[in-house]
C-alpha cells in the first residue's frame, strides 16, 4: 500500500538523518577533544605533549631553513609573588600572542613550561631577526591591566649554522643561548634574580 511505503520511506529518512547527525556530532566532539589534547588551555599554543610528539617524529630530514627559537619570560616569578598570578597569566598570554602573531606563518609555537616557549619554524635569518624585533617591541610596549612592559630572554639555532644537524642538537643550542641571554639580563644591577 502506498501509505505504508511513504511511511516506511519517511521513517528511513528520519533514521538516516538522525544517524548522520550523531556521526557529525561525534566527529565534531572528537575533533574538539583532539584540539584540547594538543593545545595549552591558557595560551592556545601547542602544548608540551604535542612538542614531544613533533620531536619524536622529526629526528631527521629537517629543512635547511629550520630554526628553533626558545623564549623565556623574565621576572615572571617576581610578578607572580608581588602582583599576583593574574598578572603572571597576563604576561604569559601577552608573550604567546606576540609569538604567534610573528611566527605562526612560519611554523608552530609551543608552550613547554610555565613561562617557556619554543618555536619551530622554517624561515631565513633576516625574517627571524625581523620577527624577533617585532616581538620584543610589542612586549616592551605592553600596557595591560596589571603589567606594563614585558621582557623575554631568547635563544635560537639554525640547522645551517649548527654543527649538530638533529632536532635535539638545535634545541640544545637554542636552550644554551637562551640561558646565556637570561644570565645577561639578570647580571644588570636593575634586575635582581629571585630564586
Amino acid at each position: 500500500d502506498v501509505v505504508d511505503v511513504i511511511s516506511f520511506s519517511m521513517s528511513g529518512l528520519l533514521i538516516g538523518t538522525v544517524i548522520t547527525k550523531v556521526k557529525i556530532e561525534r566527529y565534531v566532539y572528537a575533533h574538539k577533544i583532539q584540539n584540547i589534547a594538543m593545545h595549552d588551555g591558557l595560551t592556545g599554543c601547542y602544548n608540551r605533549t604535542e612538542y614531544n610528539h613533533y620531536i619524536e617524529n622529526n629526528m631527521d630530514f629537517l629543512s635547511e631553513d629550520l630554526a628553533v627559537i626558545e623564549v623565556d619570560i623574565n621576572d615572571l616569578k617576581s610578578v607572580n609573588d608581588t602582583v599576583g598570578h593574574e598578572a603572571g597569566d597576563e604576561m604569559i598570554v601577552a608573550v604567546s600572542g606576540a609569538l604567534k602573531a610573528s611566527f605562526d606563518t612560519y611554523g608552530k609555537c609551543y608552550r613547554t613550561g610555565g613561562d617557556e616557549f619554543v618555536i619551530i619554524a622554517d624561515l631565513n635569518e633576516t625574517q627571524l631577526q625581523k620577527e624577533l624585533e617585532e616581538v620584543i617591541k610589542t612586549l616592551s610596549e605592553h600596557n595591560g591591566n596589571l603589567v606594563k612592559g614585558i621582557s623575554v630572554s631568547v635563544g635560537y639555532a639554525y640547522k645551517k649554522k649548527c654543527a649538530e644537524k638533529t632536532i635535539r642538537g638545535l634545541i640544545d643550542l637554542a636552550d644554551k643561548k637562551m640561558y646565556e641571554d637570561k644570565a645577561k639580563y639578570y647580571s644588570k644591577p636593575a634586575h635582581s634574580r629571585r630564586k
